[in-house]
């Protein structure tokens, strides 16, 4: 990186050569304007420096290579920075060739230093964290890294020190190798995300320096960026905005490290302002929102910066009689607010899609309607019975929106009123803990597996870890140093042990984190060989130093919570936090449920091994604590991801399996009996009833059971209805069934819903004929009702081979308890 020597502009001349540069075609007095000047002197300068104008009107010339430890930063040596009349803290606009079209961005000036790629200097630890979890697709870029292996894919497999470390060399070779090859200015990686235009967030690697999509990872470490077309000093207006909102969302962050976040987002400053950042080492802070329109550019400062909670809304619909409007879909949502034909001209300066007729953005995906309005996206969810929003708090701005959006709905949905309320959402507090005391197991095993592997998953997978101190006792290297004579742990662990060690003495090299190991005393006065005292010492030490113990020793565990050590096993960072946003443990434990994991207590025992009940453990790709319990979990299932709880017949055991919806309408014989079919308490219809349905109705998996929407005809209730103070036997049995926790149960009339079908006229005359009719009068009020519905099937009673008229002489879809019995 070198330049010429340039010349010294006063800042007005610095000016007018950049607002020349940028705007070639612009008049001497439209840049006096501009800059405050006359347009004589203008001139005066234009021709004086038509030299300098030419040369700084374009650095695309410039070589470039993209930064992973400075993401909103153009990094320039002094001379270039001095060559092309810039300043420290300048923005530069920046135009990329992206699959054929023309995207702009912009970033700011910093100097460049030979320190900022250094051995262990950020942007090598930025590029080994990331290369770890991608080196699969990084040995289609780059041949150099064919000689290591992958796990899981993608992932490195450094089980060694001398894999690290000539891990280590291969990236500092590669990047020795770009910095010298006449590259000229470094390119921060979210700079280069900007123009894309999107980012999927369900393939990130969330580092502390840098938050990416996992594919652009590698051809960004290859240099493989997006054609630098144009460049130069922006001079543009650089708005600054009164209030200048970021919001943090799934978190609930303490005070250090609100603050924490804001030093990082004012280290920034100057921002895009109609891209969403990701701020890194904070993966659900996103920002800026500002309550005024404002152009391109804006700059945050101290003052205008607001750090404010993204929380989830509730919001319920009202019908006449108070009840819960029901049925709300996407679709259905999406329809009423389209159906508005909103405009919302006062807002349209805000929108990503000011262009449009409508002037409204939505976008549909699943059950979520996102209203993307600059700088903000507004996430509204159906549930059924109710609409959930997530949303920045303390936002007029975004609270006339939602407002809005609700007077809408509710309007197309034709309610009497609706009430929104907090929804009852546990944060999780993120983990600031800065000293760890690992135990020998911790040291002994990947976090995922008892098997010895590299404590580099362990490390890497948990961004807490990151600029903390990892504390050793010396009762662990002599437990170390003992196993392999005592026998209690195998030769491959013993030396894994030791590898770790000295991968984690890497780490430290690398700045990564630091490693302290307790220095042994000079006499050794107890007797170690007891593992008790052993674990003693490793409790006392991690107490002294003020740390959490990680370990994984049930026993040792036991001991910490009994003694009041912050602690938690090994086992429960299994998939609780990674480098790269993928499916946690809870997902793999939800997909074996009704096949593998059957039970309550198999079910809640998986799950208490990712939570412990007495210790904060972190949460998925957050590095945050949670003191959510396993039944919450299981709950949550249920209530929200289609899990059906049910007894099992032969021992009265809660079950659970995964749920498809069937809607059945029983005959008035069938309710009579199905009370047999709930368990002892009432509160769940048993397996007895739900396998065969599962089985010869609905041919689910092994691990599905029916979910059963029971319609009963309201005839039936009516024509049984004895008294108004109590229930009859008949209304009992209903109100049993209607209790059922894995049932859900309506009524509706059965003559209204079959009014208009001819059919159910023939049928009625049938009726009519009394003791040779072909159905009675309590089946024909079943079949009209089953008729009407959608997807429904007759359920019959064993009626000794007469389903036939249903079935092949009606054509209806029936179920019969003979098939239960």
């Amino acid at each position: 990186m070198s330049s010429a020597a340039p010349p010294d502009l006063t800042p007005l001349q610095r000016s007018i050569v950049h607002a020349s540069a940028s705007s070639p075609d612009a008049s001497s007095a439209t840049i006096a304007s501009h800059v405050d000047s006359s347009a004589s002197y203008v001139t005066e300068i234009q021709n004086e420096y038509a030299e300098l104008i030419a040369h700084i009107s374009d650095l695309s010339d410039l070589s470039y290579l993209p930064s992973f430890a400075h993401p909103y930063s153009i990094i320039l040596p002094e001379p270039l920075i001095d060559e092309y009349q810039f300043e420290i803290g300048d923005v530069v606009e920046l135009t990329f060739d992206v699959d054929g079209r023309e995207e702009t961005t912009f970033g700011m000036v910093a100097p460049f230093e030979d320190s900022m790629v250094g051995r262990s200097s950020p942007e090598m630890q930025a590029r080994v964290y990331g290369s770890y979890f991608s080196l699969g697709d990084i040995q289609d870029e780059i041949p150099e890294f064919d000689q290591f292996d992958c796990v899981d894919e993608n992932k490195a497999e450094l089980s060694t020190s001398d894999d690290f470390l000539s891990y280590l060399h291969s990236l500092k070779r590669q990047l020795d190798t770009q910095i010298n090859s006449g590259v000229q200015m470094l390119i921060g990686v979210g700079i280069l995300e900007i123009i894309h235009g999107e980012r999927d967030p369900n393939n990130l690697i969330s580092s502390p320096y840098f938050i990416l999509e996992k594919d652009r990872f590698p051809r960004y470490l290859a240099n493989n960026g997006p054609e630098l077309i144009d460049a130069h000093k922006y001079v543009g207006h650089i708005d600054e905005p009164d209030d200048v909102y970021f919001t943090y969302y799934g978190e609930d962050l303490q005070p250090s490290q609100i603050e924490s976040l804001r030093e990082t987002i004012l280290d920034v400053k100057c921002f895009k302002s109609t891209w969403n950042y990701s701020i890194p080492g904070y993966r659900a802070a996103v920002g800026p929102t500002t309550t005024d329109p404002t152009g391109e550019v804006i700059r945050v400062t101290e003052e205008s910066l607001h750090i404010v909670e993204g929380k989830e809304r509730n919001v319920q619909f009202l019908e006449a009689d108070g009840t819960p409007a029901t049925g709300l879909t996407a679709d259905r949502i999406h329809d009423a607010i389209l159906d508005a034909n909103p405009t919302f001209e006062s807002l349209v300066s805000h929108t990503r899609y000011s262009g449009e007729a409508d002037g409204f953005p939505l976008r549909r995906d699943g059950d979520q309607i996102f209203i993307l309005f600059d700088q903000v996206t507004l996430v509204l969810t159906a549930n059924g019975d109710h609409l959930s929003w997530v949303s920045p708090t303390g936002i007029d701005h975004v609270e006339t929106i939602i407002e809005a959006v609700n007077g809408m709905i509710e309007g197309q949905l034709d309610v009497e009123d609706s009430r929104v309320q907090p929804a009852d959402v546990q944060q999780p507090q993120r983990i600031q803990q800065d000293d760890w005391t690992f135990d020998t197991n911790s040291l002994y095993h990947d976090h995922t597996d008892d098997t010895p592997t590299s404590i580099l998953n362990t490390i890497f997978s948990h961004r807490f870890f990151h600029d903390s101190t990892i504390h050793v006792p010396w009762a662990v290297l002599f437990e170390m140093n003992k196993h392999p004579d005592a026998g209690s742990a195998t030769a491959a662990t013993n030396e894994q042990g030791f590898e770790n060690m000295s991968i984690l003495s890497l780490l430290d090299t690398l700045d990564y984190l630091e490693i302290e190991v307790q220095t042994p005393p000079e006499e050794i006065t107890v007797d170690l060989a007891n593992g008790d005292v052993a674990d003693m010492h490793v409790l006392a030490y991690s107490n002294q130093q003020d740390a959490t113990l990680v370990t994984g020793d049930e026993s040792l565990a036991e001991l910490a919570r009994l003694s009041d050590t912050p602690s938690f096993n090994i086992a429960q960072l299994d998939g609780l936090s990674s480098g790269v946003d993928d499916e946690s443990s809870f997902e793999d434990i939800f997909k074996l449920i009704g096949s593998e994991l059957v039970t309550h207590a198999e079910i809640v025992a998986e799950i208490d091994e990712l939570l412990d009940t007495d210790t904060a453990a972190p949460i998925a790709e957050s590095g945050t604590t949670s003191t959510m319990d396993a039944n919450s979990v299981l709950e949550s299932w249920v209530s929200n991801d289609g899990v059906l709880p049910y007894v099992r017949s032969t021992d009265s055991e809660r079950c659970y399996a995964h749920s498809q919806s069937i809607t059945l309408v029983p005959t008035k014989a069938v309710i009579e009996d199905l009370p047999q079919y709930l368990d002892s308490s009432d509160d769940f219809l048993t397996d007895e009833f739900l396998d065969p349905v599962a089985d010869d109705v609905l041919s689910l998996a092994h691990s599905e059971l029916p979910s059963v929407t029971l319609v009963v005809p309201a005839e039936y209730i009516v024509e049984n209805s004895v008294s108004k103070s109590a229930p009859g036997d008949f209304s009992r049995k209903l109100l049993n069934i209607s209790h059922a926790e894995n049932v859900e149960y309506k009524t509706q009339p059965a003559v209204r819903a079959a009014a208009s079908s001819s059919l159910q006229a023939l049928l009625q005359n049938n009726v009519e004929n009394g003791e040779d009719a072909l159905l009675s009068w309590h089946d024909y009020v079943a079949l009209c009702l089953t008729t009407a519905l959608e997807s429904a099937y007759l359920l019959l009673p064993d009626s000794n081979g007469e389903t036939w008229k249903f079935t092949e002489l009606l054509g209806v879809d029936t179920v019969t308890l003979s098939q239960n019995s």
